[in-house]
């Protein structure tokens, strides 16, 4: 009895082997300087709320801070960073919009933001032109971040979120 579930274990790893190794012929071949580099990225990933997500809250306007805060745009409210990605490279905006994950206590959310705007003037202005021009819909919400200035252009790069 052994010796048979023994023979029934070796054969499914030989059958997984073979399986696997006929697989990985079907995949693609690398192309030395195909890196990616290439690629325009429609999106920044900030690392540091994908290890500490801020509080939804971060985001809401509050009318006593309206004056001192600066604004976003929010793009979308996605449930899985893919699909944020995805609305990200979608989009071929003179922005490169961020992508954050936030939390509402309950679970957890990845929105796609441009910002920040000084002003909510300027923000509203914004969201007509991406509206007008790209057919986009936003929302205006408080930029989530102390510092204003938005990042080099290199993809998942860290900004520090501000305390809820």
């Amino acid at each position: 009895m052994l010796t048979i579930m023994i023979k029934n274990i070796a054969a499914l790893f030989v059958v997984l082997l073979a399986t696997g190794t006929g697989l990985t012929l079907y995949l693609p071949q690398f192309q030395p300087g195909s890196d990616g580099a290439d690629k325009h990225l429609g999106y920044l990933i900030n690392q540091d709320s994908l290890k500490k997500p801020l509080l939804m809250s971060a985001t809401l306007l509050n009318p006593l801070e309206q004056g001192t805060a600066d604004f976003g745009l929010r793009l979308g409210l996605f449930s899985q960073l893919a699909q944020a990605v995805d609305q990200g490279q979608k989009y071929a905006l003179a922005q490169t919009p961020d992508i954050i994950k936030v939390s509402d206590q309950q679970r957890y959310w990845y929105l796609l933001i441009l910002g920040p705007y000084p002003n909510q003037a300027q923000a509203n202005f914004q969201s007509r032109q991406l509206e007008e021009k790209h057919g986009i819909s936003t929302t205006l919400i408080r930029w989530p971040f102390s510092d204003n200035k938005k990042g080099d252009g290199k993809a998942g790069e860290a900004k520090t979120p501000t305390a809820p």
